[in-house]
């Protein structure tokens, strides 16, 4: 009987956020959406357990990444339901992984792919102070690094200077080093470095500058510089892993994850009084609980709380621009947005380093155009990206035999130069050519569509009898596209 009840309130609760997802895929600003509101309104976030979940489950996934990421090096498979909980990661932390080539048409490596830079990354472990040496800015390459605690919040972020750059990150004792380096504190042992390098024609220049990037750390007081890791042998979804966990492992190893940081966030003491409250301290907490209406309280927390997650993420049904900018990166207490981030897009920018907008729901059989009157304001440079009914890329039949990336980027020009787009182009006699090109005017004409065009324009394939998406990504983006004000035109059918 309790399932069955259990089963109907998920169900009543599921049908209330398809309701207010519908609201929200209608509303052309959706940057600016509360998603906060939208559990709240369904007494969700009242709800102890499932705000206890949602607390947890960016901290639950970082782990989990950080020991997938860890198992893909030591060419080992991971099962969620592993009785250790904490591998050996010292052969694995505080070296990077520099990837060298960006994806190829056919890759399905991660969802979403970004083929607008290549990752540098590094999990690092802060028993004591980890230092980062980046280079001077090259060939006006843009780079952006950020680094995040094990809650998902970036605490930290920088891009390529005139000037070589020394970074320290610590926990607890602040190293005596030069007064003009920086230095960054972090309430968790674990921080993960994410570095991008903007993507260019020259890929080995752009290699070149990622070699330089190097990271020491310090055993016995002597610094000694980390080996760059090896390519990965398997490719592993940590999100699919922390999914299929049940809720006594979730909740077990959030606790054990919680004891080995000794240190949790300030802003979290009137949740961490609700764990405690219910002994999530405790060793095997869930042992420890004798009430049964607890335990099936965090069951059932657990559940509307992954239902939830699962279903707002997926819902809308396209029709206008869409994507959150207002506290990505800088949670505070704002849980539910920090755990529907992790969900969608673990490693997300603050919104003055970059903005991601998405477009869903393109019929891959019809014919769309995009019309942009005026280039997106951005510091650095922008693209679109077309993607699959599964978020995998879309390759193009360039001139019948050619297989293109479905991408266009643009990067603004310097005072006295002209905006330079990459992309598809489509001449007026009908054929197409990858290029790299100058355009003075400040305008631009897309098509979307499986078949190539016959008409002028740029091209973004798209994937026929699928549904696509298309991804916006803005990178340090101007105050307008972080608040909203700006937007891209709408995507329009063409009658053909």
């Amino acid at each position: 009987m309790n399932t069955i009840i259990t089963i109907l309130v998920i169900l009543i609760a599921l049908s209330q956020i398809y309701l207010l997802s519908k609201q929200m895929g209608s509303n052309k600003n959706t940057e600016n959406v509360d998603f906060t509101n939208i559990l709240s309104n369904l007494n969700i976030n009242n709800s102890s357990y499932t705000e206890l979940f949602l607390y947890l489950y960016p901290i639950v996934l970082m782990r989990k990444t950080m020991e997938t990421n860890y198992y893909q090096y030591q060419k080992k498979y991971l099962s969620s339901q592993v009785k250790k909980y904490t591998p050996d990661l010292s052969s694995f932390t505080n070296r990077f992984y520099n990837a060298i080539e960006p994806p190829s048409p056919d890759f399905t490596g991660v969802v979403n792919a970004n083929v607008d830079t290549l990752y540098s990354t590094a999990w690092l472990d802060l028993k004591s102070h980890v230092t980062l040496s980046l280079p001077a800015k090259e060939d006006n390459i843009f780079v952006l690094f950020t680094a995040m605690d094990l809650w998902s919040n970036v605490v930290w972020s920088v891009e390529l200077t005139d000037k070589v750059q020394t970074i320290h990150f610590y926990k607890n004792k602040k190293p005596n080093a030069d007064p003009y380096d920086q230095y960054v504190k972090f309430s968790t042992n674990n921080v993960w470095l994410l570095g991008r390098t903007q993507i260019i024609d020259d890929i080995d220049k752009v290699n070149k500058l990622q070699s330089k990037y190097a990271l020491f750390s310090y055993v016995n007081g002597k610094k000694t510089e980390m080996d760059v890791l090896p390519e990965p042998e398997t490719s592993l979804n940590p999100s699919s892993i922390v999914n299929s966990m049940n809720a006594p492992y979730f909740f077990n190893y959030a606790t054990d994850i919680i004891a080995r940081q000794n240190q949790v966030p300030e802003e979290d003491s009137k949740i961490l009084e609700k764990l405690k409250n219910i002994g999530f301290f405790k060793n095997n907490f869930l042992g420890y609980i004798k009430n049964n209406d607890e335990i099936d309280g965090l069951s059932f927390g657990y559940t509307l709380g992954m239902k939830s997650l699962d279903f707002i993420s997926n819902s809308g049904d396209g029709g206008s621009w869409a994507g959150i900018s207002q506290y990505v990166g800088e949670y505070g207490t704002n849980y539910t947005i920090r755990a529907l981030v992790a969900d969608i897009g673990l490693g997300a920018n603050k919104a003055s380093d970059a903005v991601y907008l998405v477009w869903s729901g393109l019929d891959g059989d019809k014919q769309y155009e995009l019309d942009i009157n005026e280039f997106p304001k951005v510091n650095a440079f922008w693209s679109l990206t077309a993607y699959n009914s599964k978020v995998f890329l879309i390759a193009g039949d360039l001139n019948g035999e050619k297989k293109a990336l479905s991408n266009i980027n643009g990067t603004l020009g310097k005072k006295g130069e002209a905006n330079k787009i990459k992309g598809i182009r489509i001449s007026k006699d009908g054929t197409g050519s990858i290029e790299t090109q100058p355009k003075s005017k400040k305008s631009l004409k897309i098509i979307l569509s499986a078949t190539q065009p016959k008409t002028e324009c740029y091209w973004l394939p798209l994937n026929a009898g699928d549904i696509c998406s298309i991804t916006a990504r803005f990178y340090k983006p101007d105050t307008d596209i972080q608040d909203g004000t700006w937007t891209l035109p709408n995507i329009n059918l063409i009658n053909n």
